[in-house]
């Protein structure tokens, strides 16, 4: 008989060492890849949102300022104004004759009725301004709608945050020493974008033959169209000084009231938005709407830089850093 005899092979050492090395070397790439691309992937979804939130920023306050609506401060309040001017003639009678009556407890005493404030005014907070106005809500739903159709439409900045607040256009009253005295019901607060390092606002107007650019902006004062002299040497060298509008209706005499500024012919908004992800990254866009009821219907060129006609009314310029 004959044996046969199997010899069994096995690895070795080294070739186990090889093994390892390469198979480590396998699963590293496949990892650092995998990581890459989540990465990638998260860095995407991070600009994509950005890109959807300044979108929508950008469509809503061009929405609510293409709808603004504005009057004139002396065509409304006309009979508050002259129960006012009533009243206060009535107090000071009642003061020259030292009578201790007050018009509180007159029976006759007239009902003022609300306040409507229908003005136009933007602040200059540097990097965080202020914009309110009132307009119009045909498209918002029957039932939500403010009274007359109008609501006061308020952008603000708190901690890097834009809200917009919707109230009605009905202007809080104020106790004997000033204060404004809080509204039975509370404006409508809604967050828009977070992580908003500036709102800058600018405002173009028609003066003296030339259009020009403020800072901040109040339909009912006297400042940039209608200045004083001592004004106007001031704002050419310090950029305005605002001055307290108190009616606006030209008058004769010594009551006589300078016109007010209205409504300015543009507003540009620059937005810079910082990376969720790397903070030191800022995308910065610059949106210019025109105001339809302005008294001016026109953008000069110089407003619309790298436009192609003097008739777009709406651009948005976008840069990163």
């Amino acid at each position: 008989m004959r044996s046969f005899h199997r010899q069994s092979k096995a690895f070795t050492l080294m070739e186990v060492i090889v093994a390892v090395v390469i198979f480590s070397l396998v699963v590293s790439s496949l990892v650092v890849s995998f990581r890459t691309g989540v990465k990638a992937y998260d860095i995407g979804i991070t600009h994509s949102e950005l890109d959807q939130t300044i979108r929508f920023v950008t469509s809503k306050i061009a929405e609510d300022l293409r709808n603004v609506y504005y009057k004139q401060p002396w065509t409304y309040n006309i009979t508050r104004n002259q129960r006012e001017q009533l009243l206060a003639e009535r107090e000071q009678q009642l003061l020259q004759a030292g009578s201790r009556t007050s018009l509180l407890d007159d029976p006759t005493l007239p009902e003022l009725g609300p306040r409507i404030d229908l003005s136009f005014r933007a602040t200059d907070n540097g990097e965080a301004d202020d914009l309110s106005f009132a307009r119009l809500e045909f498209d918002v739903p029957l039932e939500m709608r403010h009274p007359w159709g109008l609501a006061r439409v308020r952008y603000l900045v708190v901690n890097n945050t834009l809200y917009r607040a919707v109230d009605d256009v009905i202007a809080p009253e104020t106790d004997e020493n000033g204060n404004e005295i809080p509204k039975p019901t509370q404006p409508t607060i809604d967050k828009l974008a977070n992580n908003v390092k500036a709102f800058d606002l600018k405002f173009g107007y028609y003066y003296d033959g030339e259009w020009l650019l403020a800072n901040d902006w109040d339909s009912d004062a006297s400042q940039y169209r209608n200045p004083t002299d001592e004004e106007e040497e001031e704002m050419s060298s310090v950029g305005g000084i605002r001055t307290t509008y108190s009616g606006g209706m030209q008058t004769s005499g010594p009551l006589q009231q300078r016109k007010s500024d209205d409504l300015p012919a543009w507003v540009e908004i620059t937005y810079t938005f910082t990376d969720p992800k790397k903070t030191e990254k800022e995308k910065t866009v610059t949106q210019v709407v025109q105001l339809y009821p302005s008294q001016e219907t026109y953008i000069p060129p110089e407003a619309e830089e790298g436009s192609q006609s003097e008739r777009n009314i709406f651009r948005t310029r976008r840069s990163e850093r």
